[in-house]
């Protein structure tokens, strides 16, 4: 959808291809992979270029040998990558999701204090997790949510605030409470950015709205 893609304020990650090559058979497995796990994260798309219809499209995109696989950034303006590591799901991923944009904080005890009382008007949701890196589905939430929900990620390695808050189990999501009490909503369903997304427009304003300073709240989430 050439409409959508000309509008995005996402990260795209397209396959050129062509149906009748050899080499370009070998990523349909690998292609459908990615599709599968980035869903919700990062818009995958495939164009094949011996299509009539398509092979305009490639030509647009100056692409003449296939198989290629481009990972376009959200701004409109910037360059398209080009991807030339290994044809695995990880290398892939990894290479796409390092262009997308994070609105996600790091919180520990050192500043605990201020990311619960700044932006006293907006949701504050918190991530408990093992992870080092910021995962790609709370980016991608970050984005969605920005202006109204405001992410945290608390890393295994914080394990004062993680005592605070009595988290047993990881990853956890927390909607903040009260500040003071360490309390907050806990996400209980699984970890899929739909069901996700509905628990975050539960606890965070249509439009940004004044609350209690102490009584913030927010959510976040976690590709496994």
């Amino acid at each position: 959808n050439l409409a959508s893609f000309y509008r995005r304020n996402e990260v795209w990650l397209i396959l050129f291809y062509k149906s009748n090559n050899r080499e370009s058979k070998g990523y349909k497995d690998v292609w459908r992979e990615v599709a599968e796990k980035l869903y919700g994260i990062i818009k995958v798309a495939a164009v094949d270029c011996r299509e009539d219809a398509d092979e305009a499209v490639c030509e647009d995109f100056m692409v003449y040998d296939v198989p290629k696989v481009l990972v376009f950034p959200a701004n409109i303006r910037s360059e398209p990558l080009t991807f030339t590591g290994n044809v695995q799901y990880g290398p892939i991923a990894s290479f796409a999701v390092g262009q997308m944009e994070s609105f996600v904080r790091v919180v520990n005890e050192g500043n605990y204090e201020s990311f619960a009382r700044e932006d006293f008007d907006k949701t504050k949701v918190i991530l408990f997790t093992t992870k080092k890196v910021t995962p790609p589905l709370l980016r991608a939430l970050s984005k969605e949510f920005k202006g109204r929900i405001v992410f945290g990620e608390v890393r295994e390695s914080s394990t004062g605030l993680i005592n605070k808050f009595r988290i047993e189990s990881f990853p956890t999501i927390l909607v903040l409470g009260d500040a003071d009490n360490y309390s907050g909503v806990k996400y209980q369903g699984e970890f899929k950015k739909d069901q996700i997304a509905k628990f975050l427009r539960d606890h965070a304003p249509a439009t940004s709205q004044k609350k209690n300073t102490r009584g913030s709240s927010g959510e976040f989430k976690e590709l496994l």
